[in-house]
């Protein structure tokens, strides 16, 4: 049973207290704690949030007419005493200390390993959405000094797309030429 309902007010029962057993509030259940203690003597227990205004799923016996009425018995609110209750908010106040840490098992430690760092070549990126063709296309309409969108309409793509993947490819490019060189011990000023 998930919900646990009081009635703290006799003269007007619609104003009902309802606690979810599953996430409840601190405020909620000492306030129930409170009530049980001092004024309320019953809680109910059921499946339903609004205890009075559910439609609780009937037994189906056609052989006699009063048995049809009776709600189903697993559908039936549990009435607890005060002292129940309290004993199961108190649980809820206190719930986590008892819980044991998860521990990871020595098979999955064994699966670990260092991550490789991340360079220059080596890094997480999107993938390209312009083929190679699309790409030296594009270069070459840059050249001739066509606009970013421009370019975007005539290969059918967006014009960040194109002034991104051209940025991009430029950077490895010079990245390969600094690093060739590099090898060859040359050296080769870093435009920045």
């Amino acid at each position: 049973m998930r919900y646990l309902s009081l009635f703290p007010f006799p003269s007007d029962p619609s104003d009902e207290l309802v606690i979810d057993l599953n996430k409840p509030c601190k405020d909620d259940v000492q306030y129930a704690i409170d009530l049980l203690r001092h004024s309320v003597r019953h809680a109910y227990l059921s499946n339903f949030k609004r205890l009075l205004k559910a439609k609780f799923p009937r037994a189906t016996d056609n052989v006699d007419s009063r048995k049809s009425r009776l709600i189903k018995p697993e559908f039936a609110p549990k009435r607890l005493h005060a002292d129940e209750a309290i004993t199961l908010l108190e649980g809820l106040l206190c719930r986590g200390k008892d819980k044991t840490k998860r521990q990871v098992h020595p098979n999955s430690l064994c699966n670990l390993r260092p991550a490789t760092r991340f360079t220059q070549q080596n890094r997480p990126t999107k993938p390209c959405l312009m083929s190679d063709q699309q790409v030296q296309k594009a270069m070459e309409l840059r050249d001739h000094g066509c606009s970013w969108r421009s370019i975007g309409d005539s290969l059918g793509v967006n014009s960040e797309t194109v002034r991104s993947t051209l940025r991009r490819r430029g950077n490895q490019a010079s990245n390969q030429e600094l690093i060739s060189s590099q090898i060859q011990g040359e050296k080769v000023p870093i435009k920045g």
